[in-house]
């Protein structure tokens, strides 16, 4: 996790790695997607997008605040 985290702080991201850790999202995510089932791996990814739509929303609000 502190790869990702590391990476994310280069890209001035930082705020997303509380988001790929609750997410399960590593540096080994695509050797691992490989192995999902078609619909368990659109599943994730619906999953994670709606997380990270969320997060955005609930950031830009208190950002307004």
């Amino acid at each position: 996790m502190q790869q990702i985290a590391d990476w994310l702080a280069k890209l001035g991201m930082s705020e997303y790695t509380q988001f790929f850790a609750e997410n399960d999202i590593d540096l080994s995510a695509p050797e691992r997607a490989s192995t999902l089932a078609p619909e368990e791996l659109r599943r994730r990814q619906l999953t994670a997008l709606t997380n990270l739509a969320m997060a955005s929303a609930h950031s830009a609000a208190g950002a307004s605040n």
